[in-house]
């Protein structure tokens, strides 16, 4: 089929030649809508656009799940053995302890986590939700802190932290009952 033929027609083609090491070569030319558009951007590099279709394609959904459930595990990891101001057991370590620095930390050792949380908090990379991003800096080391403990209890600065605070301000023994519960009191 010439080139002509397949230009007259008004939809995106797709043809993958496939060349085995053996020798062999298959060919596929029928493909559903949403692979068409995910191979065509693979074929221009156009990553952004593919990726998400690759996160809409109903095939790869739970691929991406696991795969990402992976990376995610991966983080935590090599968080929970670098050196994370979680760990911090001192006075002067758990008082110096900043959501801003630790959120810094998290997108350094965890950005797919990070990215994740962003996207849970409605963060886009527009400028003009400075707003948002710094409201969102305490849930986001809260939830972290809160993971990073349930996985490993040496990263436990933020409850120690939160307990101090707490327990300075008069709470009742049932509250922070409640809270060890939930992972986030020591």
């Amino acid at each position: 089929r010439s080139v002509e033929d397949i230009s007259e027609k008004a939809e995106t083609q797709i043809k993958v030649v496939i060349l085995y090491p053996n020798g062999e070569v298959a060919v596929r030319k029928s493909f559903d809508k949403s692979t068409k558009s995910l191979v065509k951007n693979l074929a221009v590099k156009s990553w952004k656009a593919a990726a998400n279709h690759a996160f809409q394609h109903e095939e790869l959904k739970d691929h991406i799940m696991e795969a990402t459930r992976v990376a995610i595990s991966a983080e935590f990891k090599a968080l929970s053995k670098s050196d994370t101001i979680l760990k911090g057991r001192k006075p002067e370590e758990v008082a110096a302890f900043s959501n801003r620095i630790f959120v810094h930390e998290i997108s350094v050792f965890c950005p797919v986590w990070h990215a994740c949380m962003k996207g849970a908090c409605g963060i886009t990379k527009a400028k003009s939700q400075n707003d948002k991003i710094t409201k969102s800096t305490n849930v986001m080391a809260l939830a972290t802190a809160s993971l990073g403990r349930f996985r490993n209890e040496q990263l436990s600065a933020y409850a120690y932290r939160l307990s101090t605070i707490l327990f300075h301000s008069g709470v009742k023994h049932n509250n922070i009952l409640r809270l060890n519960r939930l992972g986030v009191c020591c």
